[in-house]
Order: structure tokens, then sequence, then C-alpha cells
């Protein structure tokens, strides 16, 4: 197999991308719309969503988290209401997303909207470390980037509520994504016949058929391309052995079982039905280019039937021409008798038949009988 994961190795179907071309076209006022309206329902813009501790401490938010109980509080108030008032919004955004087919744009959404729910908490668990004792799991030390001084409650944060965060944006990033590739690929296939129709009229015309095999290979892939993302995101949410995943389509080492499947199985049935439809065509199934043992019979599979009959026929005709002569032996050298007998045999045959048929025989015999 040249590649073992297929999400970076499947190029989109070629009706993808012409869908892609026209809809992103006719999208720019929408945007425009949603953006205006994103403004004007939220005038206070949210950290990124998807932003850790770790990263909200970069970017200069730190200090927040060294307020007082209340201001904390109120902050984390302001977040739910931002959050409400964009929720309505989201529907939209994603729905454009899906239709323009921007797999990184959705990423990012799907991202905030797993993220949202413990950005809005942080800040009411950072006042509620400061107000509970110690003893009773509370405490911090006012530094999100490495959790040192942090109480129970805060350590349970860290880990527990962020390792939730992440697996349920894994689990919905794979998820969307397998779904807007399944809408796309729904909605271009019937594109994609062009490409195939091209490719069989340049087979017909005696051409090679590696386009006829690079546009029937689009479908071929179709479901493992739709269907990746969606396995890629329940590997990193599993545990092992039965999960896991490195990220790197090229490298299987440290999959776990449900990659392992899909890298061995699926990707192998995928190639399987590659390399049946590349030998009925006489091309190599991973470049489409013509292998030297093309033959006529492979290519002749996709001509009609009257075709077909003429192709065996002149391939019949070349291995007569290259055969030895039989030796006939020529009508002079036969004596008299069997020159006689070769020429007038099938004509008393034919006579004698009809007589049967219309009883002349038997006419004949009565007659003499009489």
């Amino acid at each position: 197999m040249e590649d073992l994961r297929g999400v970076g190795a499947i190029t989109e179907p070629w009706g993808v991308q012409q869908m892609k071309k026209s809809v992103q076209c006719r999208l720019g006022a929408g945007v425009a719309i949603v953006g205006a309206s994103v403004i004007a329902l939220t005038p206070i813009a949210p950290a990124s969503a998807a932003t850790p501790r770790a990263i909200e401490a970069q970017v200069g938010l730190a200090a927040i988290y060294n307020q007082p109980p209340t201001e904390l509080l109120a902050l984390s108030g302001q977040r739910f209401v931002t959050t409400v008032a964009s929720a309505p919004l989201t529907p939209l955004v994603a729905a454009y997303v899906v239709i323009a087919g921007d797999e990184n744009l959705l990423r990012s959404v799907v991202t905030d909207a797993a993220d949202t729910p413990l950005w809005a908490l942080d800040p009411v668990l950072e006042a509620l470390a400061q107000i509970i004792p110690d003893e009773l799991g509370g405490g911090t030390g006012g530094e999100p980037t490495d959790g040192v001084g942090d109480g129970a409650l805060l350590k349970f944060r860290n880990t527990a509520l962020i390792d939730l965060r992440d697996d349920v944006g894994d689990l919905a990033e794979g998820t969307a994504i397998s779904l807007q590739r399944l809408i796309r690929g729904l909605a271009s296939a019937p594109l994609g016949v062009v490409p195939v129709a091209e490719g069989a009229l340049t087979s017909l015309s005696g051409g090679p058929n590696t386009a006829l095999y690079l546009a029937l290979r689009e479908y071929i892939d179709a479901p493992q391309w739709i269907a990746d993302p969606a396995i890629e995101g329940v590997a990193r949410v599993l545990p092992a052995p039965v999960g896991g995943t490195n990220g790197e389509p090229t490298d299987p080492t440290g999959d776990g079982q449900l990659m392992q499947f899909r890298n061995n199985v699926l990707i192998g049935a995928r190639d399987s039905v590659r390399k049946t439809v590349a030998d009925a065509l006489g091309v190599n199934p991973n470049s489409g280019a013509p292998v030297p043992t093309t033959t006529v019979q492979a290519r002749s599979s996709l001509l009609p039937s009257a075709a077909r009959d003429t192709a065996a026929k002149d391939v019949k005709d070349e291995k007569d021409d290259t055969a030895a002569p039989k030796r006939i032996t020529p009508l002079s050298s036969l004596t008299k008798a069997d020159r006689k007998l070769d020429v007038k045999a099938p004509g008393k045959r034919l006579e004698r038949l009809v007589k049967r048929v219309t009883g002349a025989d038997r006419a004949s015999a009565a007659d003499s009988k009489d």
C-alpha cells in the first residue's frame, strides 16, 4: 500500500473541487452578514475557546486569575452571556463551512464549540479555589501555566476536565469532517461522471486507459476518504490498546488496534478494488500509467460487443498471418477421377436431397413398376 492513512494521500474528488469553486463565489455576502451579526450580538469578543490555560497565560490573560473572586465571577458571567448570544449563529456558520468545504475552518468552529463551556467556567473555578480552604480542595498558585500551588479543585480541572474537553473536541472534529465530506461527496458525485465519460471516450478512441482509471479511482477512494477523520477521532478518544494514534499518515508506529484495523483491513480492501480495476484496464494501480503487459483483450473489455468481435477477428487474422502456411494440394496433381469426384460430388448430393424432399424418387419408382 502506498499510504497507511489515506487522509492526506486521497485528494478531493474532481466534483468536490468544482462544487467548492462554484459555491465559494456565491457565499461572500452570506459570510459578511453572519460576521456583522456576530459583531453586533457579541461586542465583547471572547478569547479563543480552543486556548488552554498555558496558552491563555502566553497571550496575557494570566493576570485575570489574580483578581479577587468577585471580579472572576463577573468575568465568568460575561463569558456565559457572550456564549449564549453567539450560540444561534453557530449552526449558520457551521452550515456555511460545510458547504464551502473548508476543513480547517470547520475544525476551528468545532473546537470552539467544544472548548467554550470550560472557557466560560474557568474564572468560576479560580474564584472557588481562592475561597475554599486548602484542606477542602481550594488553593491556587495564581499561575495557570504550571499548576504549582493548585489545590484539588484546580488539579481536577487541569486533568479530568481538560481531558474531557479534548476528547469531546477530537470526537466532534472527526465526526464533523466526515459528515462534511459525505455531504460534499454526495453533492459532487454526479459531476464525477464527466471525467469518467471523457476517459471512456479516450479509451474507445484508442488512447490509454489512464484518464478513465483515475476518474474511477475517485469513486473507489471516496468511502475511505469520508470515513478517515471519524476513525481518527475515535482512535484519539479510546484508551489503549484499542485506541491510540500517532497522527502521522505514513507511520503506523504507536497506532492502536482500531487504527491497525483501518491500516490493514480497510485500506487493504480499497487497494484490492484499485488493483482489480487497474488490471482490467491494463494500468498501474498507483499512477494509472499503462503497464508494459497491456493486452488487446484487457483493453477491448471497454468496447461494445461488435467492436470486441472485430478486435478478436483482427487478433485471429494477425495470428494466421504469422503462422506457417497450410500445405494445399494443387488441383492439377489429382487424377482425373479424383478431380471429377471432387467437382461433381456436392452437386449429386444436393440432387439426391431434393428428390427425397419432393418425392421424385418415389414417383419414378412407381412409374417403372407400372
